[in-house]
């Protein structure tokens, strides 16, 4: 049974409203998560008694492993009398 106009624009209105209010709660949350970054960790009048910027500090220490890491990569053979191909194929990685 073919639906009517009128019922399929109150279905998608219905789904542009759940869109929307997913969006402000998840812009909600960014904006948070920015202003924590930034150091805004506390939500009362009067500065605290102590604060430390954990989430920078992390930030900085995973960006620094991960750009300072480097992969490694063995080529083991598979199959008798594949081990100067392998051989040859991880040394080639290794160069790189």
């Amino acid at each position: 049974m073919p639906a009517t106009e009128e019922d399929l624009i109150g279905v998608l209105n219905v789904i542009d409203e759940e869109g929307e209010s997913g969006k402000k709660n998840f812009d909600k949350r960014v904006e948070e998560n920015i202003d924590m970054f930034r150091g805004k960790q506390w939500k009362m009048k009067r500065n605290p008694h102590f604060l430390l910027n954990i989430i920078q500090e992390n930030i900085e220490r995973k960006i620094g492993k991960l750009s300072e890491g480097k992969p490694k990569i063995r080529i083991m053979p598979t199959r008798d009398g594949l081990g100067d191909a392998a051989g040859a194929l991880d040394g080639a990685i290794n160069y790189i």
